[in-house]
């Protein structure tokens, strides 16, 4: 999970998610509380697909019982 700051935006949607996608990180939570959006790249069998929203609940897939309302 990240939790992006001004500070650290490059460095966080940058090098660290390359690292996560490299390790093949089956989710990756990215929660910018400047924009007021998370973001959950999904490792699939094609590749990673992103759900992203700014208001309703997001669920882990791989973390029973896990979600952001």
């Amino acid at each position: 999970m990240e939790i992006i700051s001004e500070t650290t935006r490059d460095n966080d949607l940058g090098r660290k998610l390359k690292i996560y996608r490299e390790h093949l990180t089956k989710e990756i939570w990215i929660i910018d509380p400047g924009e007021k959006t998370v973001q959950i790249p999904k490792l699939l069998k094609e590749g990673y697909k992103i759900q992203k929203a700014s208001n309703g609940t997001l669920k882990s897939s791989i973390i029973p019982g896990f979600f952001i309302h």
